[in-house]
């Protein structure tokens, strides 16, 4: 079964695409804290963020459609927490937190495209984040995709045994499959966990591949780095 991995594009040839890891997760991370942080009512900020995005996707070659879709699809989310905001006559701050979230989010799938995912988890340890962290990352990137397969098998079952019936019976039925989802899950999770010791597993994720900054990384950065701190020196004039 087929899924929209979230690197699926990370193999174009682009000049975002050769960057260090750790580079574009330093700079996207400190554009992302510039986002959350342009003060209420500053579109002008807001557009100048958006070009310098709109700007890297071009470059990296990724399908625009495929990255805007992707970054639309997380916006419900915010939707649950922005509704407060309505509930309480504060309009336009809705509307701020509605922009600034989706330019962060569209900054994030940027970054998941451009970047293959045992890489990025390479950079995270690089960079000195908590391995634990990152051992969380690899383990449910890698096996999400396996609860899925298990929720889909159960669906299927379900639907081959469905011949109609009453509403309180249904929610009974479904509580049986998210029960048998969990214990499959649960002894699924173990026998992975016993064949990783047997293969001499210790606790940390390792990766091949070696990182090293290249010329194009300090122009890279240089001129990104620009961009983002003439956006936030104006947002303060």
């Amino acid at each position: 079964m087929g899924y929209g991995y979230i690197d699926r594009y990370s193999n174009i040839k682009s000049p975002v695409h050769a960057l260090d890891p750790r580079v574009k997760i330093i700079l996207f991370m400190l554009l992302v804290v510039f986002i959350v942080t342009t003060g209420d009512g500053d579109f002008a900020a807001c557009l100048f963020y958006f070009i310098i995005i709109f700007t890297a996707a071009l470059l990296s070659r990724v399908p625009l459609r495929y990255i805007f879709k992707r970054s639309l699809a997380v916006l419900p989310f915010v939707l649950l927490v922005a509704v407060f905001s309505l509930l309480n006559g504060k309009h336009e701050f809705l509307l701020n937190m509605l922009i600034r979230a989706w330019l962060a989010i569209l900054a994030l799938v940027l970054l998941s495209s451009t970047t293959k995912f045992p890489l990025i988890l390479k950079a995270l340890a690089t960079l000195k984040v908590p391995g634990i962290l990152v051992l969380l990352l690899s383990f449910m990137y890698r096996y999400i995709f396996v609860l899925l397969e298990e929720a889909v098998r159960a669906e299927t079952a379900h639907r081959a045994r469905y011949f109609g019936g009453r509403v309180l019976r249904q929610f009974r039925v479904f509580g049986h499959i998210i029960g048998h989802l969990f214990i499959r899950t649960y002894e699924r999770g173990e026998r992975i966990y016993q064949s990783m010791l047997s293969r001499g597993f210790d606790g940390s994720a390792r990766v091949i591949s070696k990182l090293k900054l290249k010329t194009a990384d300090y122009l890279f950065s240089a001129i990104f780095l620009a961009a983002v701190i003439a956006v936030k020196i104006k947002d303060h004039l």
